[in-house]
């Protein structure tokens, strides 16, 4: 590329190219690296809900252990991070059916058919998060199912929990203080934008 001709998108584009029909395909010995992006594609639009490898390799036709494997080398390529949810212990965790969240918005809005707002904003809301861990400690960020009717809680980190939103509405924010206050659990709203704000001490609003 001429400097002067750099698009960001194309940029983008030609830089996730190279990792996986490059970097990746040379590192690991991978012999359908078309599957990789395929993979991806998938995980893009699928962001912010749970998704096995089983699932994946359904969708595209390929091996259980094709679709494993891939999905490791896109995580050792820190194009993809996983999600597991919390549990009492470590086998517990892995064996959760893991969300999966992209590094980068940019290639997000690249990949995803239909890269949606709400989507957009809980994958960077996880890479903050992650960021306040150094990136490192990837394995203590879970999201977790609570109470008899599995409220689903995006984030969790120590003790404290996140919701993400991209409209919080009355509905949802009066369901949230009810769990959180009945509970006794600490929640933290992330919203672009509140319909209601709300004054519980069990509840945090994070407008962004």
């Amino acid at each position: 590329f001429n400097d002067n001709e750099i698009i960001p998108g194309e940029y983008l584009k030609h830089a996730l190219d190279a990792s996986l029909y490059r970097d990746i395909t040379s590192l690991f010995g991978v012999n359908n690296p078309k599957y990789l992006r395929q993979i991806l594609e998938v995980l893009s639009d699928n962001v912010t809900n749970t998704t096995s490898f089983n699932n994946i390799a359904k969708r595209l036709a390929i091996s259980d252990e094709t679709s494993k494997n891939y999905i490791e080398y896109l995580q050792s390529a820190f194009l993809v991070y996983r999600l597991y949810r919390y549990g009492r212990s470590n086998k517990i965790r892995k064996n959760s059916i893991p969300k999966y969240y992209l590094s980068d918005i940019g290639m997000l809005n690249l990949l995803s058919a239909t890269p949606r707002v709400g989507h957009k904003l809980e994958n960077l809301v996880y890479l903050k998060l992650l960021q306040s861990k150094s990136f490192s400690l990837s394995d203590e960020i879970f999201y977790d199912l609570l109470g008899d009717n599995n409220f689903e809680i995006d984030f969790k980190i120590d003790d404290e929990y996140y919701e993400v939103k991209d409209t919080l509405t009355k509905d949802q924010a009066e369901n949230i203080v009810d769990f959180a206050e009945t509970n006794g659990v600490k929640i933290n709203i992330i919203a672009r934008k509140f319909n209601v704000i709300s004054k519980s001490s069990y509840v945090s609003n994070i407008n962004i």
